[in-house]
């Protein structure tokens, strides 16, 4: 469309503080391969159930070495799902995938970490007759209307704008009026669409909204009335302010986390 926005105000879930960024997110999998056999005869094939907990153990180990930031905070590796295949209850299965959440800081490289991941595994995991452990890297297939699918790397890059940034600022004096206190400005913990819009196209992004970010994702979620009254009533006024600040600063460059990437199609 060519249209591109000034700035991005995000309404994920803040509590009524002022988010300027986030960590970003990668998926990625490792799979173990076995012998599919009759569950009645499991010695005819090779269980790849056997090798999984001493996966599981190798990427604790990788997850209690993570790096961290001094404002987003430590990466996380997660485990998350664990699938297999056949998936019938009286059949050896012959392959076992593990999805992993990685919430990654800056400098994150897919294939070092790839890299860090075999090593863990190679320091952890027997090797067995039959059997392998492979490491997948994260990719995400889309298929349009008409047929057309392509391939592309479910990275998803983090961003942070300073605590001085003219939008930053904008926003943090306008609701100090509004809400009659100063928000705190933090990150999120879990990743928005801001890794597209800032850590991606570069354009600055911040967020504020009601809701707990805790609960996101949860049969806990909810969302207090009054909490959402108030950002409703705040949402002009930061409109405004954030224009304003755009007007002033106009030249000035956004600093993300990660340099803007290049958009595929």
């Amino acid at each position: 469309s060519g249209i591109r926005p000034g700035a991005v105000i995000l309404g994920e879930a803040t509590g009524l503080d002022l988010c300027t960024g986030h960590r970003g997110h990668a998926e990625l999998a490792v799979e173990i391969h076995g012998v599919a056999a009759h569950a009645s005869t499991p010695e005819r094939g090779r269980n790849p159930n056997d090798l999984l907990p001493h996966v599981l153990l190798a990427l604790r180990d990788l997850s209690d070495a993570q790096p961290s930031h001094p404002v987003l905070g430590a990466a996380t590796l997660t485990p998350t799902v664990i699938e297999v295949w056949p998936r019938s209850g009286n059949v050896v299965p012959d392959r076992v995938r593990i999805t992993l959440d990685w919430r990654v800081l800056p400098g994150w490289d897919e294939a070092e970490a790839l890299e860090q991941i075999r090593s863990a595994i190679a320091a952890r995991v027997p090797s067995v007759e039959g059997m392998r452990v492979d490491v997948l890297p994260g990719r995400a297939r889309f298929q349009a209307w008409t047929g057309y699918e392509e391939e592309n790397s479910n990275f998803t890059p983090g961003f942070l704008l300073d605590d001085d940034h003219p939008l930053v600022v904008a926003a943090a004096r306008t609701l100090r009026e509004v809400l009659g206190r100063a928000p705190e400005i933090r990150p999120w913990k879990f990743g928005t669409d801001g890794g597209h819009s800032c850590g991606t196209h570069g354009v600055p992004t911040i967020g504020f909204a009601p809701g707990r970010e805790a609960l996101a994702h949860t049969n806990r979620e909810r969302l207090d009335l009054e909490e959402a009254r108030v950002a409703f009533d705040a949402y002009p006024v930061l409109i405004r302010a954030v224009q304003g600040a755009l007007a002033e600063a106009r030249g000035i460059p956004v600093r993300g986390i990660h340099p803007p990437l290049a958009v595929t199609g």
